[in-house]
């Protein structure tokens, strides 16, 4: 475990795990958090040939109004290392990010990408807008500029000629030579990089070292179709339509303009494929403004996202946490409020069921619950929550995953007070009206297209 030089001192814990992949091909990613989990989600990915630890400077930063999470990519670290390129196309990198985001309980992200790090944030924006509340890309070119710098401009061509050496069979062998010498000099040769002190350095070696990581990472470009023409790969570059690359989401790139690897002239054109761009140069920085200017970089994507810490936070599970702060809600609004008996609150199957709580600041103010036979109840909403659309919110969470597992139809039972919210949100009232605890209730059901 590490900790945050800030005035809270908020810890950035390490060794945690997410399960993501699929049944026939399961994968663990490794990450490291900081900040409350019940906060929006600020998720960050890093690059080639580092880990999550890159971001060690900036997840402080945020840690009072985020829930900063920075995994190892697959491949790198401590994270899972599938064997074979086909393993690291850009689509199994998406569909990572994807569950990742669900395995941490969140529904969207502000989503944060440095070189493979911010192609793979291109590529999941790109995918998935309805998961990102905003992106930021730190030096990493989007695909059809990469594209067609590639094709066409010589400079850029001889400045990304290392991918085709990283392409080529036994380079994570090289790699590894002489102590790490090779990349030792990568991160050296842009600037001195005076921020990689001893201690750096080892972490650096230790995630190197790790069995089949540099054969994983530099997989990554053997799986690439994105590289400079050479002599086994001449004409090979995709010609991308742009129509289809288009970034939907805010967007804001952060560029050292010192980058040898990857020019300022990537930027020509970004806002034709990227409408909602905020573009920042850093003269004097390389393409490791991470480590270079963590302070700068912070303040500029802090100005870019911190109003979203005051957004609705939606988070599923049935972790213990959840389960906690469903519970609480439930006897503020039906037990406080409502006047329903504990006993008849507590009906003991918590532990069967997911929960879903909304938050806003951190502080629960809605709930509600999905049991295995496809029945949503528990639905409660703080008072002083009431009217702004968040029992909607709740209800569409539970009902997305009711659907994403099979389920054909969800049932509830709604207090007939609130019958019209449940019918607007596509639900039929099924037999006849009853009391339960002294309330009118009402048997509805939906079926699931």
């Amino acid at each position: 475990m590490g900790t945050c030089e800030n005035a809270q001192q908020r810890p950035i814990l390490d060794g945690r795990y997410a399960r993501v992949g699929t049944a026939e091909r399961p994968l663990r990613l490794h990450y490291a958090s900081c900040g409350d989990e019940r906060m929006p989600l600020l998720l960050m990915l890093h690059g080639f040939p580092e880990g999550w630890f890159a971001w060690r400077e900036l997840m402080p930063a945020f840690a009072a109004r985020f829930h900063g999470v920075a995994p190892d990519l697959r491949g790198y670290g401590r994270s899972d290392k599938p064997e074979g390129v086909g393993a690291y196309r850009v689509a199994e990198l998406v569909a990572d990010v994807d569950a990742l985001v669900d395995a941490l309980g969140h529904a969207r992200c502000v989503l944060v990408g440095h070189d493979w790090g911010g192609v793979l944030a291109w590529a999941f924006a790109i995918a998935h807008p309805e998961r990102v509340e905003r992106l930021v890309i730190l030096n990493a070119p989007h695909p059809v500029l990469f594209a067609e710098a590639l094709a066409h401009d010589p400079r850029q061509q001889a400045a990304s000629a290392y991918m085709n050496w990283l392409r080529r069979p036994g380079s994570e062998t090289a790699l590894a030579r002489d102590g790490f010498a090779r990349l030792d000099a990568m991160l050296e040769s842009m600037g001195g990089a005076s921020w990689l002190d001893a201690a750096r350095r080892a972490e650096y070696h230790e995630a190197w070292g790790t069995p089949g990581a540099l054969a994983a990472s530099v997989n990554y470009y053997r799986a690439s179709p994105l590289h400079p023409p050479d002599d086994d790969a001449r004409g090979a570059l995709p010609a991308l339509d742009a129509a289809r690359f288009v970034v939907r989401v805010p967007t804001l790139v952060v560029w050292g303009e010192r980058d040898l690897a990857l020019l300022p002239s990537l930027l020509d054109g970004l806002d034709r494929v990227v409408p909602q761009l905020r573009l920042v140069c850093l003269a004097e920085a390389t393409h490791w403004l991470v480590h270079e200017a963590p302070q700068r970089v912070a303040a500029e994507i802090a100005a870019f996202v911190d109003d979203l810490a005051d957004d609705i936070v939606v988070r599923m599970g049935a972790d213990e946490r959840l389960v906690a702060d469903a519970r609480a809600l439930r006897e503020t609004v039906f037990v406080e409020e409502q006047g329903v008996p504990v006993a008849i609150e507590r009906d003991g199957r918590d532990a069967e069921a997911l929960h879903c709580v909304a938050y806003r600041r951190g502080r629960g103010i809605a709930t509600g619950r999905l049991l295995p036979e496809a029945k949503i109840g528990r639905m409660a909403v703080r008072a002083d929550a009431r009217g702004q659309g968040v029992a909607t919110r709740v209800l569409e969470a539970l009902v997305a995953k009711a659907r994403a597992r099979g389920d054909a139809v969800v049932e509830l039972s709604a207090q007939c007070a609130v019958e019209e919210f449940y019918r607007r949100n596509g639900f039929e009232s099924v037999g006849a009206p009853y009391t339960e605890a002294g309330i009118a209730h009402v048997r509805m059901r939906r079926v699931l297209g």
